[in-house]
């Protein structure tokens, strides 16, 4: 320590305080809370709070009341570059807490057009925009806005597709300040005159990576072109892709690339069981693995059949079971979604739908029923749990045609190496001090394959929730 100084960061009013003492490269943040009456609290913590940060008092005061107090690392990273008007390309791993990464500022800088312009009069003619590239993820960020854009006094709408056209049509007669939205529905109000984007002086695309997968790129270029010419550019996704990359060299040359520690790679709170399998015995194997796993799940499937096959081969087992995938139409997802919100021990049997925009803080674990195709959604899927800072449980059950995609999460370093498979499928799941070898039980049909020769690790650390800080008791959440 070289010598430091106390500033006073707060003001007094039933005392409250807030001071940063620094001796050289360490801080420590003093929060001391009290009202009269009441017993001194006092908060000690290596990290600054979102005060710290440079955010207007009516986001402060509805942290606060969420009890959010610090900010994640990639919040912290990217809110005092995007408050400055920097463009920023966020790159962190789900469940890292990104949405409140860009909400945050979004609603400072919007605020400040608004104090400096007056009240926006102009209909369906935003100041900030949000891509998402589905709507169950469009929801989300509005709820995640309106939660703190009430004490802001600014307005959301959502335009998505999926919702009907007349209630999208419905959102759009009045005025409002911040729009989220699908790309497709977007551009077909902007075709047809009934929503202007000049006025946007900052604009979102959030999960890149996907809003690129599902071949979006075509109207991301007309929208770019279509925003005011003194724009502010964000950008955030969970993996960085090669047509990512390349928007980032044509779009965002100037961007501050701001990446978390474990971007990429997930959550450090989650521990990933492997079980091999025959693919004849796998819903037995998953039987077996439901009466070790308590609370709610999911369960993901590759294809709407399977799907429905699992979801209705649990029903018969007297599982609690709801049910997410494209077939499904818009009523039905919501209502299905609705009940595993409000129900507890439910399990939700679902395809990648599900493996974005959905915050279930409660989920507890993940089951891969099939283990998906491509790595990056491996990540997307664990990621839905070990939020807000919890223990998470994975549970995968690989059969021998899974081989090539273990090998690939394996050379990408998804599970900082601490598990393999060899070629036979016998080394199933090794931590990073074991070695695998063979363990007993019974056989498949496939020759010299057990069914649960499995060890597993488990690493804790900070998680997070899409959008929310760490509380003083490391709850976190959204969004």
């Amino acid at each position: 320590m070289t010598g430091g100084f106390v500033q006073n960061l707060g003001s007094f009013g039933g005392l409250r305080v807030h001071c940063l003492i620094i001796f050289g490269d360490l801080v420590c943040f003093v929060r001391v809370q009290a009202s009269f009456g009441r017993n001194l609290h006092w908060k000690w913590t290596d990290k600054m709070g979102f005060a710290e940060l440079g955010l207007r008092s009516s986001l402060l005061e509805t942290l606060e009341k969420g009890e959010f107090h610090t900010p994640l690392e990639i919040q912290e990273l990217c809110i005092p570059e995007v408050l400055a008007g920097e463009d920023v390309v966020g790159i962190s791993e789900t469940g890292s807490g990104k949405t409140l990464a860009y909400a945050l500022p979004m609603l400072h800088r919007v605020k400040a057009l608004e104090e400096e312009n007056g009240v926006l009069e102009s209909k369906a003619s935003p100041y900030g925009l949000i891509l998402a590239p589905t709507r169950e993820l469009a929801d989300q960020i509005t709820r995640v806005l309106k939660t703190f854009a009430h004490k802001t006094r600014l307005r959301v709408r959502m335009v998505a597709g999926g919702v009907k056209r007349s209630r999208n049509s419905d959102d759009l007669k009045n005025a409002f300040e911040l729009l989220v939205s699908t790309p497709g529905r977007l551009m077909r109000f902007v075709e047809q005159g009934r929503l202007q984007l000049d006025q946007v002086r900052l604009l979102v695309l959030d999960e890149a990576d996907q809003l690129f997968e599902m071949g979006f790129l075509k109207e991301l270029d007309s929208i770019l072109g279509k925003v005011h010419e003194d724009r502010q550019l964000m950008m955030f996704s969970a993996t960085l892709p090669k047509a990512v990359k390349q928007l980032i060299k044509d779009r965002f040359s100037g961007a501050k690339i701001l990446q978390s520690k474990r971007a990429h790679k997930p959550v450090d709170s989650v521990s990933i069981r492997q079980i091999q399998v025959s693919p004849d015995l796998k819903f037995e194997e998953l039987c077996q693995s439901l009466n070790h796993l308590k609370g709610k799940g999911f369960i993901f499937a590759n294809s709407k059949g399977r799907c429905d096959d699992v979801a209705k081969r649990l029903g018969e087992v007297g599982k609690g079971v709801c049910l997410l995938h494209a077939g499904l139409e818009v009523g039905e997802r919501k209502k299905q979604l609705k009940a595993f919100a409000s129900s507890e021990g439910l399990i939700l049997v679902c395809t990648d739908l599900a493996a974005r925009g959905l915050d279930f803080v409660d989920v507890a674990w993940i089951v891969n029923y099939d283990m998906p195709k491509i790595p990056a959604h491996y990540l997307h899927r664990i990621g839905r749990a070990a939020r807000l800072g919890r223990n998470g449980r994975v549970v995968d059950l690989v059969t021998p045609r899974d081989s090539e995609m273990i090998e690939k999460l394996r050379r990408r370093r998804v599970t900082k190496g601490q598990f393999a498979l060899d070629e036979s499928l016998q080394g199933a799941w090794m931590g990073p001090k074991n070695k695998g070898r063979p363990g007993s039980g019974r056989q498949g049909k496939h020759k010299g394959q057990g069914s649960r020769k499995e060890q597993e690790t488990r690493s804790r650390g900070p998680g997070g929730g899409r959008g929310g800080g760490r509380k003083s008791h490391q709850k976190r959440g959204r969004k």
